[in-house]
């Protein structure tokens, strides 16, 4: 199984990290093999070295251990709910245990009875709202067709 997918050579040769023979792959099948992202830099895995970093593999000009790729970080997933709009007021149950109780109307808990009270009037009204978009981002999802 290869193990270095960000590395790319154009010539027959050992890999300078592990030392296996390299072998060619058609740009198909390295698509689907590659972990994404892109090489930003190769680095010195020493952390002494840190400031090493060069555009093309080989080996630290420090010390002569063979660099290791940095790889861009991935975007951030988007959550598939955050597109949805708030209705404005949102009611959970002022427990922060049972954020997960969200109402469009005002009610009461039906874990402890308590009332109801706005998302904006407790701290852990984000969480709340959060846990409305998920179970609307869910139900939604099973309408699709």
């Amino acid at each position: 199984m290869p193990e270095h997918l960000t590395i790319k050579y154009d010539r027959p040769g050992k890999c300078p990290i592990c030392s296996m023979t390299l072998v060619p792959v058609s740009p198909e099948t390295l698509a689907r093999l590659q972990p994404g992202g892109r090489v930003e830099h190769y680095t010195c895995p020493m952390p002494e070295h840190v400031d090493v970093k060069l555009a093309k593999p080989g080996k630290c000009p420090k010390c002569g251990m063979t660099l290791i790729p940095v790889m861009q970080p991935p975007p951030a997933p988007q959550a598939e709910g955050n597109s949805l709009t708030i209705p404005s007021p949102l009611y959970t149950c002022p427990m922060a245990q049972h954020a997960d109780v969200v109402s469009e109307k005002p009610g009461t808990c039906p874990k402890c009875g308590m009332k109801l009270v706005a998302t904006s009037e407790v701290k852990h009204g984000k969480i709340a709202e959060d846990n409305w978009r998920k179970q609307h981002a869910a139900s939604s999802s099973v309408h699709q067709h």
